[in-house]
């Protein structure tokens, strides 16, 4: 005897796109962008707590984009000077002030920082030893968690070099040419301790895409109908005066005609960011035909004067309204 088995579909729409989804192979998904700032001050403290266990809190973060007298500013008194080295010769500081070089040495040879800081003294190549393990696992946090956006490889792959004896050997070792900076003011222990750290990485230049060899006429003007077309889309950028970071039940009780203070705030260093956050430039805040303008003296990649290829240099870019807007021929 023969048995016949029916069975029932739902080819409802709904159904459909279930079975379709069922079937589909999971996707991981995308890992958020994080901002330079954000990412250096997690490194730091994940670094302090993996390599020491030490308890690192950072009080406040500041970016910027240092020259380098700017950098040799950042050398206190008895600070480490560590040369740090990167891909393809690229060479970057990171500075330690002396408290946090106390407390990093204290914590590895004894376990903790003492309540009252030891008399500040030179370090020693032992003492720079020491901060190695700390300055390794920070660069490698920061790395891997900027690695993959191309705009931010300038971050990625730097290690612990060597320490300097005087900070009047920072120009002869650093390059000339942009850096980008962080200076961090921290708390450790719980605040037994509380000092600085500046890290200084050089711009890294976006590798030039090359022409695949043999490529037809076809392909060139498709290649560069593209090309036309990407650099003609409008981007937005946004001109940064100042970042206050507060406690959100500060921020929460904050009233009509309170002042707040904005430290190192200046109209001489005004950021110019993409909407990611990262560093295009910096500039000067003035005007322009009676409306807020921002004059950039130098622009994150952009080509040297007279390497256009032949064209016109280029004329420096203006925005007319200093909180946002598109980058425009001035």
């Amino acid at each position: 005897m023969a048995f016949a088995r029916h069975v029932m579909f739902d080819d409802s729409p709904q159904s459909v796109l279930k079975r379709m989804a069922a079937v589909r192979a999971p996707v991981a998904a995308a890992r958020p962008a994080m901002f330079p700032s954000r990412a250096v001050e997690l490194a730091l403290a994940r670094a302090a707590e993996q390599e020491l266990g030490l308890d690192l809190s950072v009080a406040g973060v500041t970016e910027c984009s240092p020259e380098l007298s700017e950098i040799e500013a950042e050398a206190g008194e008895h600070a480490l000077l560590a040369l740090l080295e990167g891909a393809e010769g690229a060479t970057g500081m990171l500075v330690l002030s002396a408290p946090v070089l106390g407390a990093v040495v204290a914590q590895r040879m004894t376990g903790r920082v003492p309540a009252q800081a030891t008399p500040p003294r030179p370090p020693t190549r032992i003492d720079a030893e020491i901060a190695r393990g700390l300055i390794d696992r920070t660069l490698a946090v920061l790395g891997a968690s900027l690695d993959g956006q191309a705009a931010l490889r300038w971050a990625v792959g730097f290690r612990y070099r060597g320490s300097l004896p005087d900070k009047r050997l920072i120009r002869f070792s650093l390059p000339e040419g942009r850096f980008h900076g962080f200076r961090l003011t921290l708390r450790l222990a719980g605040g037994a301790a509380e000092g600085t750290v500046f890290l200084a990485l050089p711009e890294i230049p976006a590798p030039a895409v090359a022409e695949p060899a043999g490529a037809s006429p076809e392909a060139r003007a498709w290649s560069s109908a593209l090309q036309d077309g990407v650099l003609g889309a409008e981007v937005t950028l946004e001109a940064v005066f100042a970042r206050l970071r507060l406690p959100l039940s500060r921020v929460m009780g904050l009233k009509v005609g309170e002042v707040l203070a904005l430290p190192r705030a200046s109209v001489d260093h005004v950021r110019l960011e993409d909407a990611g956050g990262a560093l295009i430039g910096e500039g000067k805040l003035g005007q322009l035909r009676g409306d807020r303008a921002l004059r950039l003296p130098a622009v994150s990649g952009a080509p040297e004067k007279g390497a256009t290829g032949g064209k016109p240099d280029a004329p420096e870019l203006s925005l007319e309204r200093p909180a946002a807007g598109t980058a425009a021929p001035g």
